[in-house]
């Protein structure tokens, strides 16, 4: 889109003098590999898929978060996550992308499992996932699961600006977890249902472009 409305970089691409080639779209990954159909999908847990808020990217934007503003914001989402267990009588896991450092979690969530490389196959067991920022909330979404968006005020302004997008595209409920009180979960927990119609949506502008071919051999054949 970005190209078609903008002639002097159109002018380059359609006279190969741009540095892209070829723009491709294609499926996304969690599209192509997630069985939606699965038979075995459940609703054991509650999925909260963390964030490392002193990740290179965000350093480099921000700078270092301290140990004391850190601190705040999980023990935020430990206590809301405590309360999510009391009341739906499920197991919370911590779910974290491969790169964050597992120790960095355990000091917030001590009697919770944090755990890496089975954020796609606990989100299939879920009851509810709740996350931050995470591409991986996209295999709750194929699944049609209950999702809550969670923030804090401690966070640092790129990450509330992603939450704010997820938000806007999917309609999903957001808690603010400094804000946050028991005596309103219920509420919330109400309203973690999917919007079908914006869900869709979503899959259709975003996830799934070709119901012919995967994405990663229609990478590889456009490169060949």
């Amino acid at each position: 889109d970005s190209l078609n409305k903008n002639r002097f970089k159109k002018f380059l691409y359609e006279n190969e003098l741009l540095f892209t080639k070829k723009f491709c779209l294609v499926n996304s990954k969690f599209f192509d590999e997630i069985n939606i159909n699965n038979k075995n999908i459940s609703n054991k847990y509650i999925v909260h898929l963390d964030y490392y808020l002193n990740y290179n990217h965000e350093t480099e934007l921000r700078g270092y978060l301290d140990q004391s503003t850190i601190k705040k914001h999980h023990n935020a989402g430990y206590n809301f996550l405590s309360i999510a267990q009391k009341k739906l009588g499920k197991e919370a896991i911590i779910c974290i992308h491969p790169s964050y450092p597992t120790e960095y979690f355990r000091n917030f969530y001590k009697d919770l499992k944090i755990i890496k490389y089975r954020t796609a196959e606990l989100i299939n067991d879920a009851e509810l996932v709740t996350f931050f920022d995470s591409s991986a909330i996209v295999n709750a979404i194929l699944l049609k699961k209950k999702i809550l968006l969670l923030s804090s005020k401690f966070m640092g302004q790129n990450e509330k600006l992603h939450t704010e997008v997820y938000k806007k595209r999917l309609g999903l409920t957001k808690v603010q977890l400094d804000e946050f009180k028991e005596e309103n979960f219920d509420e919330i927990y109400n309203k973690s249902f999917i919007n079908e119609d914006l869900f869709k949506n979503f899959i259709f502008n975003y996830l799934f472009f070709d119901n012919k071919e995967k994405g990663s051999t229609k990478i590889v054949n456009t490169i060949k």
